[in-house]
């Protein structure tokens, strides 16, 4: 019985449970930083990590993942990670957090030193701004040759001429046919050979025969008096269509001059201003969205190799994956050109085995800053079937300083200072995105970086006169539009500067397009005249028609 507890066994009992308590904390910080950083590509750090065992929960602080594309940039960081663990689901080798707790949390914040992996190629880190400048250039006014055009357009310019000339036909046939169904020249000599017969009658039989016939000829006479009305409804119809084949070369002259960007307007210029910095504002914006919404990189099981054994998976009542946040409150801030915006949010249903669990991943955000700036964001990623992701912003009061809009050497331009409001939406489908934006700028300040110093090459008096337009503008609108592949998807532009520089550039252009637009109806109206000289001709149809109706109608109330 002495030797009932064997010493050495209990000694390394309690040897193994010291060595754990002290080193599973270093065991679990190396784990992370080890594993982290071969699926990142660049450094993971962790200040430090614990462990507790009743109930399970793991802490983390001090996280910091490094872009990999700018090694003294952190993609993530965050001060504190609290998860609470299902123990039972271990067993299962499923890591499933039912609670998480992540504060502090900091986007594409500064690191002091490199996060490079040693022995990775070097990413080449461009400065801000750098490689993303375009030259703003001035559409041109020389106007390109009015008949080279028209024979461009001439086609369908045709098909609408054709188009109205079908209509007027289709009509003239419909009202043929209703004429060969009114009473003709048989029908009238068939009522006034009835009313020879019923003069031959007593005068009892000649009163129902009389009654008979009158009632007849009413019914014919309401079916012409029918189409009479229908009649003027055409006719009105004909002169519509006539009218706007008429006004064609007005229309189409208007059409033409605006595809090439000579209606008067400054699209183009809008474009221009601000294609190239609305790029990557997008870029950046929806760039992370993009990331957590692709596509399910779950691979598919493979065959275990010979000997190395496999794990048996049992069937579940419910089914889990292999890692699942199922709810997570989140807070951190975000660093707005200076202005740090604190925010707060719920994510639920994160996990990287989508068409393993039922639910989409859902996520909802909002933020204020001490100066009054806000935003609210809200959407779900549904990688389960087809890969689907909406997110809908808004932001307000959000302060802009020093923006860059065009950094190109022939017309410097940038927003000095605005407050921005505004709205938006994104829709991610199987690599297809469809962006919408709302935005409102006021109190703006344009600034321009000509000088009159000899480096520095003088404005032309075009782009000064713009530079000079902006400078006057307190606020303005811009609508952008991304639609097409996300990869390189297209961009739509729309502002009320549209407006503002078309009056400005209206005392410098507008009376050379004006002469333009004058020369090229003209020309236009000569190439398509024979074309609409028939129409009249064709029309008069009508004319015929009411003559026809009229001569009817006189010969049925004859009979009366």
């Amino acid at each position: 019985m002495k030797n009932w507890i064997r010493w050495w066994g209990l000694g390394l009992f309690i040897g193994l449970s010291l060595i754990w308590f002290l080193c599973i904390d270093y065991i679990i910080e190396y784990s992370i930083e080890a594993a982290g950083s071969k699926v990142v590509g660049a450094q993971v750090d962790v200040a430090e990590a614990r462990l507790e065992l009743f109930p399970l929960m793991l802490g983390i602080d001090g996280l910091a993942v490094t872009n990999p594309e700018r090694p003294m940039e952190n993609l993530f960081s965050s001060e504190r990670i609290s998860l609470q663990l299902d123990n039972g689901r271990l067993f299962r080798r499923q890591i499933i957090i039912d609670d998480a707790m992540i504060e502090g949390v900091r986007l594409n914040a500064p690191r002091k030193q490199s996060g490079a992996l040693a022995g990775t190629k070097q990413p080449v880190e461009k400065k801000q701004g750098e490689g993303s400048s375009q030259e703003f250039d001035m559409p041109g006014f020389d106007l390109p040759d009015p008949k080279a055009l028209i024979a461009a357009e001439k086609g369908k310019i045709k098909a609408q001429i054709d188009d109205i000339k079908n209509n007027i036909k289709s009509l003239e046939k419909q009202w043929n046919d209703r004429i060969e169904a009114l009473p003709n020249k048989e029908t009238v000599a068939t009522y006034k050979q009835r009313w020879k017969e019923i003069k031959k009658k007593n005068w009892l039989k000649k009163i129902s025969a009389t009654k008979s016939l009158h009632s007849d000829i009413k019914k014919d006479l309401k079916q012409i008096k029918a189409l009479n009305a229908r009649l003027k409804a055409d006719i009105k119809l004909v002169k519509s269509e006539v009218k706007r084949a008429k006004a064609l070369p007005e229309k189409e002259a208007d059409r033409i001059l605006e595809s090439i960007g000579y209606s008067g307007g400054s699209r183009n210029l809008v474009e221009g201003l601000f294609g190239g910095q609305a790029k990557q504002w997008l870029a950046k914006i929806t760039g992370l969205f993009q990331q957590t919404s692709s596509v399910s990189t779950e691979t598919q099981e493979q065959a275990p190799q010979r000997g190395a054994g496999q794990w048996v998976h049992f069937n579940e009542v419910e089914p889990h994956p292999d890692f699942l946040i199922k709810q997570a409150k989140v807070s951190g801030s975000l660093d707005f050109q200076g202005e740090l915006i604190n925010y707060s949010g719920n994510i639920s249903d994160i996990t990287h085995q989508p068409k393993s669990w039922h639910e989409a991943a859902l996520f909802s955000f909002k933020g204020k800053s001490k100066a009054g700036a806000n935003f609210k964001a809200n959407g779900s990623i549904d990688l389960r079937n087809e890969a689907v992701s909406n997110m809908t912003v808004s932001f307000n009061e959000l302060n802009l300083k020093d923006l860059t809009l065009s950094g190109s050497t022939s017309m410097p331009l940038s927003l000095a200072s605005a407050m921005l409001n505004g709205r938006g939406e994104i829709e991610l489908k199987n690599g297809q995105i469809d962006l919408n934006s709302k935005s409102q700028f006021s109190k703006t300040q344009f600034s321009s970086g000509s000088t009159a110093s000899d480096s520095a090459p003088s404005l032309s008096t075009t782009k000064q006169l713009l530079v000079d337009t902006l400078k006057g503008v307190n606020k303005f609108n811009l609508d952008i539009g991304l639609t097409g592949n996300a990869e390189n998807p297209d961009l739509s532009l729309k502002s009320d500067l549209d407006k503002i520089l078309s009056e400005a550039l209206k005392a410098q252009v507008g009376n050379k397009i004006s002469a333009y637009k004058e020369s090229f109806k003209a020309d236009l109206q000569k190439e398509i005249l024979p074309e609409l000289s028939s129409l009249d001709s064709d029309a008069d149809f009508l004319n015929k028609i009411e003559q026809v109706i009229a001569s009817k109608k006189a010969d049925m109330s004859s009979l009366l």
